[in-house]
């Protein structure tokens, strides 16, 4: 899930919950322990792009401390991809 975009950023990349544990607290749970994993490797920052439909994600993304990245879109496709970034 986490992938190295610099010396002190890393990116949450293909996190994924199956639908039968969803609202469970499982995702919370996998990002918070990325977030103790990306300090402990000495990340600053950790970033992700999700897409705009995937509304079930973005506000737990939102409520764990991501705020909105002014980056340029990976996809090339910057009106379907929200862009999150979150000091560590």
């Amino acid at each position: 899930m986490m992938k190295e975009r610099g010396s002190t950023v890393c990116e949450m990349n293909r996190m994924f919950v199956r639908n039968s544990v969803r609202r469970q607290g499982v995702a919370q749970t996998l990002v918070a322990q990325l977030f103790i994993s990306a300090r402990r490797m000495g990340y600053k920052r950790l970033m992700l792009s999700a897409l705009y439909k995937h509304c079930e994600s973005l506000p737990l993304y939102r409520k764990m401390g991501f705020a909105d990245d002014d980056r340029p879109p990976d996809s090339g496709d910057d009106e379907h991809e929200v862009r999150l970034v979150c000091t560590l």
